[in-house]
């Protein structure tokens, strides 16, 4: 366990972060994995709509720095 206080602020830092991240990553594979599932189905509104989602989702991880 952290002893100084700047020790004890950057592990609840890590944690919040780390959850974040969890966050994104989890729904980005969700995302893909449902792109993924409507090119199999050749349905190409399912292929834009998930394309457009999995985009977006990256460009939000990338404006925030985060995974």
């Amino acid at each position: 366990m952290a002893n100084h206080k700047s020790a004890k602020k950057r592990s609840v830092q890590s944690k919040v972060k780390n959850a974040v991240n969890t966050q994104y990553l989890t729904k980005f594979r969700t995302n893909l994995n449902k792109f993924n599932n409507s090119l199999k189905g050749e349905n190409t509104n399912d292929v834009e709509n998930s394309f457009k989602e999995i985009n977006s989702i990256l460009a939000k991880a990338v404006k925030k720095g985060d995974t």
